[in-house]
């Protein structure tokens, strides 16, 4: 029996993905038909209250009263709020018997998209260093044997970067055709995302010592390690604790991506490189949502709108085989959030928003540029009381009166035609300098300030047909267009402006922000 394990590393981010495996423990290799039949068994994916860390759906079979009941019983449903848990199981299509299973394929992706409106806020608690975490093997480099990361864990006063648990439920092979089931638990910590990621998580897997040890000792004997030549450090390394690294990469949906959901909506999606070589039966992730009191709001905030079941509650794990087939599974939640109204006992959604107007010139008759700023407060901390406000929908806002638009003066400028601008997709942005009339920075919770910069854009006139390039007559097409490299998000809104044509006063319209 040995242990054996698959390293790969993604260039030049140093990304990592260890993961526990098995050789005289042999490798899995289904046929072609097992891969084929890749399937998601189940899923499971909520938020859930206090004292039902181990909640789950209710069992086959269950009436959809009896679903609704159990949903009510675990499932934390207030609109806004910060979560205890939030929660991710899956299970693969198996064959065999309890503690003998073994899946139909090998996984090499797993991607999970949670509910639209769910929002992971990694800036709301400490991050632990790569460095800290773990960047290297220290006695067998290859292998994939880690020592325990020196991240700060939470206690009773502070909390630290750990922000959950995983439960991996793997296959290995003892003997030929012989198979036993061992689960492999972990401390998730929130870790300093690397360039293009929105946040990065990294798992430390608490690897059996039976395994670790009998993988230490074959290398001793047979490769002539140089540590053996220390009295009795041979023996101390072989018992030695160990973990596996894996990594959870948080992304930003914004459009419909060739990889996504195609609902062109606005949610957060995780993404886990597997190796092939670990056979991985279930995967139960369980993430800390009412944590980040030291910050702002809290690390996991359900939706702020109130809806019934299926409505922002869709969530989606996509299993991709290492024969390259790709299976998935959605699971809805049947009760959806709630707080919008006075019901008991359910906090109601604030929403306060405040705006300001500064002009460059107080001169009367002027042209003049100015610069607004529009305010949602989000709340601190992440207690019950600390209900966050309510995310933005629609955004009208009413110019002073007596501040009016110069329409000669847009005959001057060039127009952003859609394509250009690109709004549902990732396309770079390519407006003609033209038709640059501002800038724009945006704020938000879930990312440090300053993050999302960028223009704002005369669009080309919807009178004026598609793909026209004309700028015609009111209302004016405005774009923003707000982007972050650092954390690979982008941000592109299209809104109206206009000025009445009685009074000159000017409304600008931004409807339905995701």
């Amino acid at each position: 029996m040995r242990f054996c394990t698959d390293v790969a590393v993604r260039s030049p981010r140093i990304w990592l993905v260890v993961l526990l495996a098995c050789a005289g423990l042999g490798v899995l290799a289904p046929s072609s038909q097992a891969a084929e039949a890749l399937s998601v068994e189940s899923l499971f994916a909520g938020n859930c209250k206090e004292g039902f860390k181990a909640c789950n759906k209710a069992p086959p079979g269950a009436t959809p009263a009896e679903e609704i009941a159990k949903a009510e019983k675990e499932g934390y449903t207030q609109a806004a709020g910060h979560p205890p848990f939030g929660v991710t199981e899956f299970k693969v299509a198996s064959v065999g018997e309890p503690g003998q299973e073994v899946p139909l394929a090998l996984l090499t992706h797993v991607r999970t998209d949670v509910g639209p409106g769910v929002s992971t806020n990694p800036e709301a608690v400490e991050k632990c260093s790569l460095a800290e975490f773990g960047e290297e093997e220290p006695f067998l480099p290859g292998k994939g044997l880690y020592l325990e990361p020196t991240c700060t864990e939470n206690n009773g006063e502070k909390e630290g970067t750990e922000i959950g648990e995983n439960k991996v439920l793997v296959a290995l092979e003892l003997a030929p055709k012989v198979f036993v089931d061992e689960e492999v638990k972990g401390t998730v910590y929130n870790l300093v995302q690397p360039n293009g990621l929105a946040s990065d998580f990294g798992v430390a897997l608490k690897l059996p010592k039976y395994l670790t040890e009998a993988e230490l000792k074959k290398a001793f004997v047979e490769g002539g390690h140089p540590l053996k030549a220390f009295p009795g450090l041979e023996e101390k390394l072989e018992k030695e604790q160990y973990y596996a690294h894996t990594f959870i990469e948080g992304h930003v949906e914004w459009a419909k991506e060739p990889a996504g959901t195609d609902q062109g909506n606005y949610h957060n999606y995780y993404e886990i490189n597997v190796s092939p070589t670990l056979p991985v039966i279930s995967s139960r992730l369980t993430l800390f949502g009412n944590i980040g009191t030291t910050k702002q709001g809290g690390f996991i905030t359900n939706p702020s709108h109130c809806a019934g079941a299926g409505a922002a509650t869709l969530n989606k794990v996509t299993l991709t085989s290492l024969e390259g087939h790709v299976a998935s599974r959605e699971y809805i939640a049947p009760v959806g959030t709630k707080g919008c109204t006075l019901e008991s006992p359910f906090l109601p959604v604030p929403f306060e928003p405040t705006f300001s107007l500064t002009t460059e010139t107080t001169q009367s008759d002027q042209p003049t540029g100015m610069t607004t700023t529009l305010t949602v407060p989000h709340a601190t901390g992440a207690e019950e009381k600390d209900i966050d406000s309510s995310q933005l929908d629609n955004a009208i806002v009413t110019l002073p009166e007596g501040m009016t638009l110069n329409p000669s003066a847009a005959h001057g400028l060039e127009a952003c035609r859609r394509s250009q601008i690109g709004l549902g997709t990732r396309n770079k942005a390519t407006c003609p300098y033209g038709s640059k009339i501002g800038t724009v920075t945006i704020n938000v919770p879930d990312l440090p300030p300053e993050s999302l910069k960028g223009n704002i854009y005369l669009g080309e006139s919807e009178s004026g047909g598609s793909e026209s390039g004309q700028i015609t007559s009111q209302p004016y097409t405005i774009y923003l267009n707000a982007e972050s490299e650092r954390y690979g998000v982008t941000v592109r809104v299209k809104g109206t402006v206009e000025g009445n044509e009685t009074t000159g006063r000017v409304v600008a319209k931004f409807e339905k922000t995701p």
